[in-house]
C-alpha cells in the first residue's frame, strides 16, 4: 500500500484552509483587538465608555473608531494589507484626537500601537 488513504480525497492548495500558515502573533493581535472593542462598545452601551469632560461628538467617534478597528482585525485574520494601513491610519489619528482633544497624553497607549503595529508590519511583509 501507498500510505495514501483511499477514503479521503486529495486536498488541493485552493482547498486547503484559511488559516494554513497564519503566524501565531497575527492571531493573538486579532484576538486581543476584537476582545478591546467588545469591551469598548459595550462601555459604550452601558453609558460608561465617554471620557468625562469630552466633546459631545466623542461618543460617536469612538463608537465608529471600535466598529473600525473590528474590521481591520478581520482584515488581518485575512491578511489584506489594505487592513494593515487602515489599522495604522486610524490608530495613528485616534493617538491624535486624545492628545489634542481630550488632552490625554498616554505612553502605554502610543507604545502599544508603535510595537503592534511594528510586528504586524514584520509578519505581513514575510507573508509576501
Amino acid at each position: 500500500m501507498s500510505g495514501v488513504d483511499p477514503y479521503k480525497p486529495p486536498v488541493s492548495q485552493d482547498q486547503a484552509p484559511s488559516g494554513a500558515g497564519r503566524s501565531p502573533v497575527i492571531t493573538l493581535s486579532c484576538i486581543v483587538i476584537l476582545f478591546s472593542c467588545v469591551v469598548g462598545l459595550l462601555g459604550h452601551a452601558s453609558g460608561t465608555g465617554s471620557s468625562e469632560g469630552a466633546p459631545r461628538w466623542h461618543g460617536p467617534y469612538d463608537v465608529v473608531y471600535l466598529i473600525a478597528l473590528a474590521a481591520c482585525a478581520v482584515g488581518l485574520w485575512f491578511r489584506k494589507p489594505a487592513a494593515f494601513f487602515t489599522l495604522a491610519i486610524i490608530s495613528l489619528v485616534d493617538v491624535v484626537v486624545e492628545i489634542l482633544v481630550l488632552g490625554e497624553v498616554d505612553p502605554f497607549s502610543i507604545g502599544v500601537a508603535v510595537v503592534m503595529i511594528w510586528f504586524l508590519w514584520g509578519r505581513l511583509r514575510r507573508k509576501s
